[in-house]
């Protein structure tokens, strides 16, 4: 479905390399793909493999590379060269990532192929660039934009926000007796755990049928049924059954929420606690509740009336209404 308020200009016959981490960064550019109108014969994809990538892009064509991990400049390299057979094997007009380090990668392949490269700041950052951005800023002949309006400058332009896509409704909240389903996934980010928002969760949804995908972390809920990870037909089943969803503030794992109707509750990774490489989190759940798109949570102050305040709320994509 195209977006015809999008500035970006691509056109009809316009062939991809799309190139992104998993996780958000992957999420955040499938939907991006899918409002230009992107189809599986137009598009090649390079990211890594796991069971979001591996479910999520069943049927395109997918040249999956290493690992890079953040600020993994030997990974970003190794990774330049699957790209650049990716761009001449698509006969790719345009190469665009939404992030992290691997879009390093694709703009030096951009670069040696003499392709078109685009570059999409990942909607969570909302004032501070990534480091990914602060390199490619700096980088002659590329078009670079971001999501956040704070961001805007002479060397990034906006795109308008994938959040655009949806709105918010308010219906009758569950009562406190009632058992609920709920669905708690902390992400898969290498090598980051979120043991804190477990131990939280693990006395106040006692009672109630949880299922946990806990990523990297190593606590162990006393209760209900645990994945390390899922793919994302799973998920997606998971999210549609749910009464509630909690969520580390991945991009990834909120859009999938929302997109399921679903708004979560949401508690951010802390680089004091070595949870993720910096405190970006804390920024999308700001931006996020401030409209209305997540219900935010301390981990000190979790109670179940947090839990029961999601059921308040359900979320409709506006392009599909």
């Amino acid at each position: 479905m195209a977006d015809a308020d999008t500035p970006l200009g691509f056109d009809a016959s316009d062939r991809f390399v799309l190139v992104a981490s998993t996780g958000g960064h992957l999420e955040q550019l499938f939907r991006w793909a899918r409002r230009w109108g992107v189809t599986p014969d137009r598009a090649h994809w390079v990211t890594f493999a796991n069971e979001q990538s591996l479910s999520l892009l069943e049927g395109w064509n997918v040249t999956y590379v290493d690992y890079v991990r953040p600020r993994d400049w030997r990974g970003t390299v190794r990774a330049v060269s699957p790209i650049v057979k990716a761009i001449k094997d698509a006969d790719a007009s345009q190469v665009v990532s939404t992030g992290a380090a691997v879009a390093v990668s694709a703009a030096i392949a951009s670069w040696r192929t003499r392709s078109r490269f685009t570059y999409i700041e990942s909607l969570a950052r909302v004032d501070r660039l990534s480091t990914t951005a602060r390199i490619l800023q700096r980088v002659p002949r590329i078009r670079r934009y971001v999501q956040s309006p704070q961001l805007v400058s002479s060397r990034f332009a906006y795109a308008g926000s994938i959040l655009d896509d949806f709105s918010v409704e308010e219906v009758l909240q569950r009562s406190t007796d009632d058992s609920l389903r709920v669905l708690v996934t902390v992400g898969t980010i290498k090598p980051y755990r979120f043991d804190r928002l477990l131990q939280a969760l693990d006395p106040i949804t006692e009672g109630d049928s949880v299922v946990w995908q806990i990523g990297e972390s190593t606590y162990a809920p006393s209760h209900g049924t645990v994945h390390k990870s899922m793919d994302r037909g799973q998920l997606i089943e998971e999210l549609k059954a749910a009464d509630v969803v909690v969520s580390h503030a991945g991009v990834g794992s909120i859009l999938a929420s929302l997109g399921e109707g679903r708004i979560p509750l949401v508690a951010a990774r802390s680089v004091v606690h070595g949870e993720h490489i910096d405190d970006h989190q804390q920024d999308i759940v700001r931006m996020l509740s401030a409209a209305g798109l997540v219900v935010p949570a301390e981990i000190g102050d979790l109670t179940r009336e947090h839990l029961l305040r999601t059921t308040a709320f359900t979320s409709t994509l506006r392009t599909e209404a």
